[in-house]
């Protein structure tokens, strides 16, 4: 009798094996043939879920954007007020815990190879435009300048998030790096309205 395969859960496996490589070594870390000895296959059971190592890198992207987006909203819907929301989002975007921090690393390395690749770049413009847009939303009834606000609000989590990721242990702790995320969200909407 033939094996039974759940493909979308043999998908999701393969794109969990090379996020961790990618955060591990980066993007160099993760070649068809190292996702497979990870996943304890073969390089061909990879390519008959992903056509190429580009076709599984996006799929990593996606899964690492989708998820946040989702842990942020699901986030977002148990508290009741603009502002708290603001801030659980803005909270749940920083590295700080070992899931985020995952995903930082991922990012971090696409974004590093975005510089070069053209793909990666456009790929990454349009997942800011997502992250920018929802901040808008949640930011807008807030603040009399919601588009400044947002850009600098991105700014300091994205700046925040390097340095909690960079320097580890050496630099920004994340009691530090929220209380200075919630200082200039204060400044910010109190000089907005």
């Amino acid at each position: 009798m033939p094996r039974i395969v759940d493909a979308a859960a043999r998908r999701d496996a393969f794109v969990e094996v090379a996020a961790d490589l990618i955060a591990a070594e980066g993007l160099e870390g993760a070649s068809l043939r190292r996702v497979a000895a990870a996943a304890g296959c073969t390089t061909g059971a990879v390519t008959h879920y992903f056509g190429s190592r580009e076709v599984l890198l996006a799929a990593v992207l996606r899964q690492a954007h989708d998820a946040a987006q989702a842990r942020m909203e699901a986030a977002a819907m148990q508290v009741p007020d603009p502002m708290s929301r603001l801030r659980t989002v803005l909270h749940e975007a920083l590295p700080l815990d070992a899931l985020r921090r995952r995903e930082w690393l991922v990012w971090l390395a696409f974004w590093a190879a975005s510089t070069s690749d053209p793909i990666l770049a456009e790929d990454n413009r349009t997942r800011y435009r997502i992250w920018r847009d929802r901040l808008l939303q949640l930011v807008t009834p807030l603040s009399d300048a919601p588009d400044e606000t947002v850009d600098l609000l991105v700014a300091a989590v994205d700046g925040l998030g390097l340095d909690l990721i960079l320097r580890g242990q050496g630099g920004t702790s994340a009691d530090h790096a929220m209380a200075r995320l919630e200082a200039l969200l204060g400044r910010l909407l109190a000089a907005g309205r």
